[in-house]
């Protein structure tokens, strides 16, 4: 029964967007066969029956309605099996991704870490502990609390790429530069060991996650080259098929955000503004970091006096607002996020563009304008 079950639950990414129509369909598929085990326990019972209040009425109830009854009935499991390691561990994870995405005290995400570090005590050897307490912890107000998380989560799954990149959430939050290098290389090598194994002929996605955060620190201590040779290593990755084919949000922040980061960070305004814009399955299905990279060029553009191709970015950036949200490049809060969400981030990119080309044209009033607008925001 357990074991249809476990099919069930990695159908559905908490922390990541909502799942397909495809991936409902079979996890509800998988979650009916573990109903039909005659000889499951009344505790497996239980937490069959708390998967089944996600994946009930999926076509006509919202997504974050469902994620929401799912915490709760995880709650409730929680309660009734409270020395049950993995109700308490599951009921925190969804704690984490129901947490409203503009709340500053972080109470989901603090209630969720000190239940998952009571368990972690009695059970330092538990790969899925420090791994939601990285997550619980992923914000700069409280990433110092994940710290021992992030030192120990590698060893304790050292052939898992994303257990070896995981740290890297809370380094960079510390601004622990050295260190978010030191385990991204380590997962770029597992990844790669990876895909020579099981997919030789393509990239393992985490392997394009790990490069992003690679490059970010580098930029932070300054190290330029460094962080050029990763981005020039992203865009020949980038033209191989990439595994699992799901991992679109990664791939597409890899492909937009290192060369964007990499000339903004140098204020290369002619970089920025030649950058190309690929015509990636990843990036048509994110158009966030889609749109991060005509934000780059048109700073670029506005630098470099070319300002009527810098408003026609503009322009673009803000048709990708209006496209296609309903598999966007996600993380933790998505599943309590307003449908806005990220359209705003989007507009905060396209306002920000635009402050920039207004101080161009000697515009200084409607120059902070724009950008207190987008400040705000």
């Amino acid at each position: 029964a357990m074991a249809h079950w476990g099919v069930a639950m990695a159908y559905y990414h908490p922390l990541w967007g909502p799942p397909t129509p495809e991936d409902l369909k079979n996890g509800a598929a998988a979650l009916a066969k573990s109903k039909n085990v005659e000889k499951a326990s009344q505790r497996e019972k239980d937490f069959i029956a708390a998967r089944e209040v996600f994946y009930k009425d999926a076509e006509t109830v919202p997504h974050p309605e469902r994620a929401k009854a799912f915490e709760k009935a995880m709650g409730e499991l929680a309660g009734k099996y409270p020395d049950d390691v993995e109700a308490q561990a599951f009921h925190a994870l969804m704690l984490v991704a129901v947490a409203p995405p503009g709340d500053q005290t972080f109470a989901n995400q603090k209630a969720a870490g000190e239940v998952l570090e009571k368990l972690w005590v009695t059970h330092p050897d538990h790969p899925g502990l420090p791994h939601y307490i990285i997550h619980a912890y992923d914000y700069p107000a409280i990433a110092e609390k994940g710290l021992a998380a992030a030192r120990r989560y590698g060893k304790i799954a050292p052939f898992v790429t994303h257990a070896l990149h995981m740290p890297a959430h809370i380094f960079s939050r510390l601004s622990m530069w050295k260190d978010s290098i030191e385990v991204n290389r380590v997962s770029v090598d597992a990844s790669k060991a990876y895909a020579a194994k099981k997919f030789p002929d393509a990239t393992w996605g985490g392997e394009l996650h790990a490069i992003d955060y690679i490059v970010y620190a580098h930029l932070q201590m300054g190290q330029s080259k460094k962080a050029k040779e990763y981005v020039d290593q992203v865009q020949v990755l980038s033209t191989k098929k990439v595994m699992p084919e799901t991992y679109d949000a990664g791939v597409a922040a890899a492909v937009a955000f290192t060369p964007a980061r990499y000339y903004l960070e140098l204020k290369d305004w002619t970089g920025a503004a030649s950058l190309d814009v690929p015509d990636h399955p990843a990036l048509k299905k994110n158009p966030f970091a889609a749109s991060y990279l005509h934000f780059a060029r048109a700073i670029g553009m506005a630098k470099t006096g070319k300002v009527a191709e810098a408003k026609a970015e503009v322009d673009k950036i803000r048709m990708l607002r209006g496209g296609d949200f309903k598999v966007p490049e996600a993380h933790c809060g998505f599943a309590n996020s307003p449908s806005e969400y990220w359209p705003n981030f989007i507009e905060i990119l396209a306002l920000s563009a635009a402050g920039v080309i207004a101080q161009e044209e000697g515009q200084q009033d409607e120059a902070v304008r724009l950008l207190a607008e987008a400040a705000n925001r």
